[in-house]
């Protein structure tokens, strides 16, 4: 049994305090205190260097021409304290040569020396300028090559070109496929419609063997057999050479004029005593050589007229839009005419008209040949038999 000891109270605080010092969680503790106050310390004195000194900034970098150069500029931005002992406006300038990765020159400047066009390279000179009051200039260890920047961006804008080309041939061939497609598939769609209502309303097996005759150069030209046409209507009770007054607003009322009055213009159609003739506007003119031309000048709508010598008068028959054109007339006898006409908007349809002028009727025929040509009548045929050079065949 160990016997207890007493200690004087100076004694016993002391060996507390020693306790107390050599114990290792109190000494771990004042460590990390430290270690903690010091980095606070380093920080803040960090944050006071970089707000005395000023923060560093560099300008955009301008590049010569060829690419081969570059120039910048670092600039302070000053703090108030700073401010006394520097210029504000002062900064460095450096010449890069970017091929060799490596700084050429470096000079402190004023930014006035260096905005705008103050800062410039010279590709004549092959030099760097800048400054306002005092001029200055680096030579380059290199010329600026001009000329190969110029091929080099030409050839660059041929290979875009061409590549353009390319995919704008590659979207017209995709698109014409798919207009093809599309223009079959309308084709047999319109065709099966015209057999169903053509064996409703075929054509009067007596109108064939009459006009077959009239119209077999355009017939064959478009290998279209009539039997197969159908009948659309017939019109009875128009006059359609009788002389009238211009309705209020009416916007198809033409005049008859002196120079409608003559037997002998080359593009028309006239009847065989040649007292009337359909006008199917074409203008045609004649060269030095006596040779007539067809002049290509058309509006985008074609205006067709009856012109009775006669009587005086002159009537539009017909005005078709862009996708029709009236390609010939033929006259059977003096009172009688059948003018023939192609729509080729989407879907190829022909079409018969026959006027009985006397008689004041007009029958409407329609036909659809199983195939079309892209051949034009007109040029190939109706100008031709008038010894008229067509406008399409002189290029």
């Amino acid at each position: 049994m160990k016997a207890a000891v007493n200690l004087s109270p100076p004694i016993a605080a002391s060996l507390r305090l020693v306790a107390a010092k050599t114990n290792p969680s109190t000494f771990m503790h004042k460590n990390r205190l430290l270690k903690i106050t010091l980095a606070v310390c380093g920080l803040g004195l960090l944050v006071f260097v970089v707000w005395l000194l000023g923060t560093h900034g560099a300008g955009k970098k301008t590049y010569s021409i060829d690419g081969q150069y570059s120039v910048y500029y670092k600039a302070y931005n000053y703090n108030d304290l700073r401010r006394r002992f520097h210029k504000k406006d002062q900064y460095k300038l450096f010449i890069v040569d970017e091929l060799q990765h490596r700084v050429l020159h470096t000079e402190k400047v004023l930014m006035r020396d260096i905005m705008g066009f103050n800062l410039h390279f010279s590709d004549k000179e092959s030099r760097v300028y800048w400054g306002l009051d005092t001029l200055k200039w680096f030579d380059l260890p290199r010329p600026i090559d001009v000329e190969g920047v110029r091929k080099a961006a030409l050839q660059k804008r041929e290979r875009q070109d061409a590549i353009r080309d390319s995919i704008w041939r590659e979207e017209m061939r995709q698109r014409e496929m798919d207009d093809s497609i599309r223009r079959e598939r309308r084709r047999v769609e319109v065709r099966q419609q015209f057999r169903e209502q053509q064996a409703k309303s075929p054509i009067p097996a007596e109108d064939v063997a009459w006009l077959e005759p009239v119209i077999r150069p355009w017939l064959d030209f478009y290998d279209i057999d009539l039997a197969q046409a159908m009948q659309l209507g017939v019109t009875k009770g128009g006059c359609v050479n009788c002389l009238r007054e211009p309705a209020d607003g009416e916007a198809y009322y033409y005049e008859f004029n002196p120079e409608d009055d003559t037997p002998s213009l080359v593009a028309m159609s006239y009847s065989p005593n040649r007292q009337r003739y359909v006008d199917l506007s074409i203008c045609v003119e004649k060269d030095e050589n006596g040779v007539w031309h067809d002049t290509g000048m058309y509006d985008v709508d074609q205006a067709v007229f009856l012109v009775d010598r006669r009587r005086k008068t002159k009537n539009l028959l017909i005005y078709n839009g862009s996708d029709g054109h009236v390609q010939d007339v033929f006259w059977k006898g003096n009172d009688v005419f059948v003018m023939v006409s192609a729509t080729v908007w989407d879907v190829e349809m022909f079409h018969i008209e026959v006027y009985d002028i006397p008689g004041r009727t007009r029958k409407t025929y329609e036909a659809m040949p199983d195939s079309y040509t892209q051949r034009s009548y007109t040029n190939n045929v109706y100008l031709p038999s008038r010894r008229i050079v067509p406008y399409e065949l002189e290029l």
